[in-house]
């Protein structure tokens, strides 16, 4: 693939108003430059990808992705919450639910974002991996010191895991 003439085909269709297949131009090249390890370049066009299509949540995530990457937790926060509030507006609870716990894993040091995609899960009917999520909460809070957020986590656990003898 000549990504130069895909670049040129791209920033044409733009010029002429065809937003909907400037962006997916955009976005064969993004996807590129995001495969080669261009991630930085790879965000400029997938931002350029949001001003076409500002609806855009494939974009999105994979702005979040990058931002995430590359240590701009706040901005990969940012992106996933417009999509989480985008879904709940629609009513797409399952959908909102995906992003909370998508949240929890941007920021190891958000404990409120990690306790939140935990309770999501297990809501979600996927109690293995809530449980997973509690115990490691448990553990980064209590090397915190944190010790009282600690037992809460742990007896969050205890209550899913009620066999599990490290429990």
């Amino acid at each position: 693939v000549d990504w130069g003439l895909v670049k040129q085909l791209a920033d044409l269709l733009e010029r002429i108003g065809q937003r909907e297949g400037a962006a997916r131009q955009f976005a064969r090249w993004a996807d590129h430059l995001f495969a080669e390890g261009f991630h930085s370049k790879a965000a400029a066009l997938y931002r350029k990808i949001l001003k076409l299509q500002p609806q855009d949540e494939t974009t999105q995530i994979q702005l979040a992705d990058i931002s995430a990457r590359q240590g701009l937790l706040a901005d990969a926060k940012s992106h996933l919450n417009v999509i989480a509030a985008r879904r709940r507006a629609k009513g797409d609870r399952r959908g909102a639910a995906e992003i909370v716990v998508r949240l929890g894993a941007v920021d190891p040091t958000d404990f409120e974002a990690r306790l939140a995609a935990a309770r999501t899960l297990e809501e979600m009917g996927e109690e293995e991996e809530a449980g997973k999520r509690f115990k490691a909460l448990h553990d980064d809070l209590l090397e915190k010191g944190r010790t009282a957020e600690a037992i809460d986590a742990l007896k969050e656990f205890v209550r899913i895991n009620p066999l599990e003898r490290e429990a």
